[in-house]
């Protein structure tokens, strides 16, 4: 019997693949999701969700690891086709989302999906609009998990709703989450 061995979500893009996903955010929304640290638990969990999302709803979509600088031209060029874009990060991904969110600052972000971010504090900029936060329920040295601190910029421009799953560790975050994010999709999409 094989044993299957998950693969890690890639940091870059042949050109070939970046040349087709900005075709296609001229003619459809964009979902851009960042993994965190890769480990063997969490494998490929948002390039999945990227994949599932993409297809049920008919959006472009790309998932990476590492700085997620690469996402700025598929952002920017959505933005400039005035297609909605959904932007989201898991663990460090978080705080990558955030610094992306921050650069294409000119760009609306419909939603940013933050699963259990590593920063104290994450400042959402005004050009989001709004913000899903799923965090884990457990305990840090007998505290409750209280990070990351969620400021808004611009509390007139952003919705924030943070969800904490009981019962979850931080690994268990992007399999948990899907449903709500789905969810998301649902509301627009339906």
């Amino acid at each position: 019997m094989q044993q299957q061995t998950s693969q890690r979500t890639p940091c870059y893009l042949f050109k070939a693949r970046a040349d087709q996903l900005l075709g296609e955010v001229r003619e459809k929304d964009l979902i851009c999701l960042i993994e965190g640290a890769w480990t063997e638990r969490t494998g490929t969990a948002m390039q999945e969700a990227v994949t599932n999302l993409s297809s049920k709803f008919n959006t472009a979509g790309i998932a990476v690891s590492g700085d997620g600088n690469i996402l700025l031209q598929f952002i920017k060029e959505a933005a400039a086709n005035q297609k909605r874009v959904y932007l989201g990060g898991f663990s460090l991904g978080c705080d990558r989302a955030e610094e992306i969110a921050k650069q294409c600052y000119g760009c609306p972000i419909e939603i940013l999906f933050l699963l259990d971010g590593t920063r104290n504090i994450i400042t959402i900029p005004r050009n989001v609009k709004e913000v899903l936060h799923i965090k884990a329920d457990y305990l840090i040295l007998d505290k409750k998990n209280e990070c990351p601190k969620i400021l808004l910029e611009d509390k007139t421009a952003t919705t924030l709703e943070t969800i904490t799953l009981p019962n979850a560790q931080h690994l268990d975050i992007p399999e948990r989450a899907f449903h709500y994010i789905y969810r998301e999709f649902e509301k627009r999409y339906a």
